[in-house]
């Protein structure tokens, strides 16, 4: 879910490709969106890009966690490319969301 003060221009959720056990059954993925800052006088708009997603919570042996991460940087750069105009202006670039980095803990 993402909520925001600022107009949302452009959205979108990928699905990651590699998932096992549980993370099979949900949507784990990333979600893309590009909201409108504010615009200046020589009709530059002013934007800014938030990516949030959700990866696996237990890879167990496989690389599962890597994997996702590398399909986000093309989720991401993805979004950018179809959805930046020439007037756009960058204020941040942003990927946030649940990492799961702890490969350790088996579900705890």
């Amino acid at each position: 879910m993402f909520a925001s003060k600022k107009p949302i221009l452009d959205v979108d959720f990928k699905t990651f490709t590699k998932r096992i056990k549980h993370a099979k059954y949900a949507s784990q993925g990333v979600l893309c969106v590009k909201v409108a800052l504010h615009s200046e006088r020589n009709d530059c708009r002013h934007v800014g890009y938030i990516s949030n997603l959700h990866t696996q919570a237990y890879q167990g042996e496989e690389n599962v966690i890597a994997n996702q991460l590398s399909e986000t940087r093309m989720f991401v750069a993805d979004f950018k490319e179809k959805t930046r105009q020439s007037t756009d202006v960058v204020d941040f670039d942003i990927i946030c969301g649940d990492f799961n980095a702890d490969n350790m803990s088996i579900g705890e």
